[in-house]
């Protein structure tokens, strides 16, 4: 038993566990504000979860989206773009700083993803899109390094994403199990029209 309490694994998944908690309870509230204080808590204890795996690039990139979240909260919408863009830098610059192996980036990559398009508030397709893309490699990586309870975190997230688009963009669903998952990929990479405006 003292053993099972010094193992930093179990720490590791007890506090992801917690975080799974938040992103849940996160994804189901209305208010902006309240969102991105969930957020917030949720990607500091990611960081703590990532670093207790071992995994310092993907805590530290947890701990500056953790900050993201808590400036955009607070800040007013004509900055976002400012505090996206700091945002990309900062955790490309923590990437290549502390890389060591291939996996290091991923990371860098699946948040950039994520973020990138969302500098077009506007535009609620591409930001849909970027998130599932983004998670889909989250996925990726948390198996990789043998931490499930944040790939199913993600996976929650893809799920959650493309309830939203099947809602807003009126997908039309297949039937039968012969056209159920074509349609759904279909709608889902149909690439949508950026919004113009005059």
């Amino acid at each position: 038993m003292e053993n099972l309490f010094e193992n930093s694994f179990f720490w590791a998944q007890i506090i992801g566990f917690i975080a799974l908690g938040f992103c849940i309870l996160a994804w189901q509230l209305k208010n902006s504000y309240h969102i991105m204080a969930l957020s917030m808590l949720e990607c500091a204890l990611w960081g703590i979860h990532y670093i207790a795996m071992g995994m310092t690039v993907a805590g530290i990139q947890q701990f500056i989206a953790s900050a993201k979240c808590g400036i955009v909260a607070y800040a007013s919408q004509k900055y976002l773009k400012a505090v996206i863009t700091i945002y990309v830098v900062c955790i490309w610059a923590n990437s290549l700083f502390l890389f060591s192996h291939w996996h290091d980036l991923i990371p860098a990559i699946a948040s950039s993803i994520i973020s990138i398009p969302c500098i077009r508030a506007d535009s609620r397709e591409i930001i849909a899109r970027g998130m599932f893309c983004g998670q889909l490699m989250w996925i990726y990586y948390d198996l990789y390094i043998g931490s499930v309870i944040a790939a199913f975190s993600s996976f929650i997230i893809m799920v959650s994403v493309i309830i939203g688009m099947y809602r807003h963009e009126n997908w039309q669903i297949g039937k039968c199990h012969k056209t159920f998952v074509p349609s759904i990929a279909r709608a889902l990479f149909v690439f949508p029209n950026f919004r113009t405006f005059p």
